[in-house]
C-alpha cells in the first residue's frame, strides 16, 4: 500500500496531472470572476432594453392610434362623399327640354 502512495509521490506524471488540475479549477474561477464582475453593464443593459422597449411599445400605441383616427376619418369623409352624390344626383339629371336640345343639336351635324 505504501508503496503505491510513494510510488505516484515520486512520479512526475501525476504532479503535472494533479498541477493541470489546479490550473484548470483557478482558471475556471478566474473567468467565472470575471464574468460576475460584469454584472453591472449586465444591468445597465437590461435598464436600457427595457427602455428600448417600453419606447417601442409606445410607438405601436401612437401608430395603432393614429391608424383608427384614420378610418374614422375615412369613414366621414366616405359618408359626406356619399350625401352629396346622393344629393348632387338630382341636379345632374337633364330635363327633357335639354334632351330635346340635345337631339336638335346632334341631328344638325
Amino acid at each position: 500500500m505504501f508503496t503505491g502512495i510513494l510510488s505516484l509521490a515520486f512520479n512526475p506524471a501525476a504532479w503535472v496531472a494533479v498541477g493541470l488540475a489546479f490550473f484548470a479549477g483557478f482558471s475556471g474561477g478566474v473567468f467565472k470572476g470575471w464574468a460576475d464582475s460584469r454584472a453591472d453593464q449586465y444591468q445597465t443593459e437590461i435598464i436600457e432594453l427595457r427602455k428600448a422597449s417600453q419606447k417601442k411599445d409606445d410607438i405601436i400605441r401612437r401608430d395603432a392610434e393614429r391608424q383608427l383616427d384614420d378610418m374614422q376619418r375615412e369613414a366621414q369623409l366616405k359618408e359626406r362623399l356619399d350625401a352629396i352624390l346622393k344629393g348632387s344626383a338630382d341636379s345632374c339629371k337633364l330635363s327633357s327640354d335639354d334632351i330635346e336640345r340635345l337631339r336638335v343639336l346632334a341631328s344638325d351635324k
